[in-house]
């Protein structure tokens, strides 16, 4: 299967118009091909809202991850039974 990554027929804004040429295999393949269409433009979507400097910012800023095998030994569990909590009750956990 092959999944095409972009529309062949990309919109092309030039000043105030915006146009699209019809192309007779512009429509998704299947369902795969479409999500990574949609996805594509939510993405170019964040990366108007959000540059890549701001977002390089925010990550330095940011706290370090938590480490998980020891917020499992302050609760006295061990780190393979909170997994198998997670996977039996993955809501609950």
């Amino acid at each position: 299967m092959q999944i095409r990554r972009r529309p062949p027929n990309p919109a092309v804004a030039v000043q105030s118009l915006r146009y699209q040429v019809a192309v007779p295999d512009a429509a998704p393949r299947h369902i795969l091909e479409e999500i990574v269409w949609h996805k594509e433009v939510e993405v170019d979507q964040m990366r108007e809202r959000l540059p890549l400097v701001k977002l390089q910012q925010q990550v330095k800023a940011a706290p370090p991850p938590h480490d998980l095998s020891q917020h499992c030994a302050k609760a006295k569990l061990s780190l393979h039974s909170s997994l198998r909590l997670k996977k039996h009750h993955p809501v609950k956990a």
